[in-house]
């Protein structure tokens, strides 16, 4: 196993795990620490995709990702200072 597939491996496990969190997060702050973390993962699925086509291309594609969320992010946060009611409810999924 090289290791790119074992980073590969892994990228896919915190992915999973994200998504664990974002489905079951107790209030909506976590579940947008969860998306974040997603596009953060996504990015590293892009940047080890590059490398394994050995190709710059996608690289483009990851930057413009990383800045949308970056701008999302503190547009989330300050939304959040604003209003912070919005944000302390406990949310449940309850059937």
């Amino acid at each position: 196993m090289s290791v790119l597939e074992f980073s590969t491996i892994l990228v896919e496990l915190g992915i999973f795990m994200a998504l664990i969190r974002l489905l079951m997060g107790p209030n909506t702050l976590d579940r947008l620490a969860a998306l974040d973390l997603l596009s953060f993962q996504a990015l590293c699925c892009i940047g080890l995709q590059a490398i394994r086509l050995d190709d710059p291309r996608p690289l483009d594609i990851g930057l413009t990702l990383a800045l949308i969320t970056f701008l999302g992010t503190i547009g989330i946060s300050s939304w959040a200072i604003a209003k912070p009611e919005v944000f302390s409810q406990k949310e449940t999924w309850k059937s």
